[in-house]
């Protein structure tokens, strides 16, 4: 069975990866000019590699465009619940 190829302009959400890493804090950086407020390289990795997380980016035409991550709670008090980290799209790509 052959993997169809989605459409060059179509936005493509997927998990991340080791290799997305660049991209994503290029991203924090565009985003955020102060150190303080964005995740750097170390923080990225730590969450990108913490199997507790689900960390997703939108790419098109092989651009990451954005970056999702969150996770959910195990613990009684928190079942069901989750929460989001991060969330950031690239300014040419907010939809307007």
């Amino acid at each position: 069975m052959r993997e169809e190829q989605p459409h060059p302009d179509q936005i493509v959400l997927r998990c991340a990866n080791e290799a997305d890493l660049p991209a994503i804090v290029a991203l924090e950086h565009l985003s955020f000019p102060l150190a303080g407020e964005r995740f750097d390289e170390r923080r990225v990795r730590r969450v990108t590699s913490d199997s507790r997380f689900v960390v997703t980016v939108a790419e098109q035409n092989g651009q990451v465009l954005g970056w999702v991550a969150g996770f959910a709670r195990s613990r009684e008090a928190f079942r069901g619940a989750g929460f989001m980290r991060s969330l950031l799209t690239h300014g040419h790509a907010d939809g307007n």
